[in-house]
């Protein structure tokens, strides 16, 4: 799996996915999002809560879903940042 290629890096019990353009899942060797996030560029990937990562080139739309959060829009699934990290994700992506 190339890094270019990944829309979604999510944890799911203690185990990290990456996925790719074709929603295909990958099992990545790192064993935390701390460690994935060490080696992707910060410009390109965003940690959006607890559990899930997105590549900026892959955000369809964002549309506000609570007062303090946001809904992603990926081609295949919908995402949401945690209140914790909406405002620096809006920073992120210049809103």
């Amino acid at each position: 799996l190339k890094v270019e290629e990944i829309t979604l890096i999510r944890a799911d019990y203690g185990v990290i996915f990456g996925y790719d353009k074709a929603n295909k899942r990958h099992v990545l060797n790192q064993s935390s999002l701390i460690e994935v996030q060490e080696i992707l560029n910060p410009k390109q990937f965003f940690k959006i809560n607890r559990s899930e990562i997105v590549n900026r080139n892959f955000i369809e739309r964002i549309s506000r879903y609570t007062k303090n959060t946001m809904a992603i829009h990926l081609k295949f699934i919908e995402l949401k940042t945690s209140q914790k990290t909406t405002a620096a994700f809006n920073s992120w992506m210049g809103l």
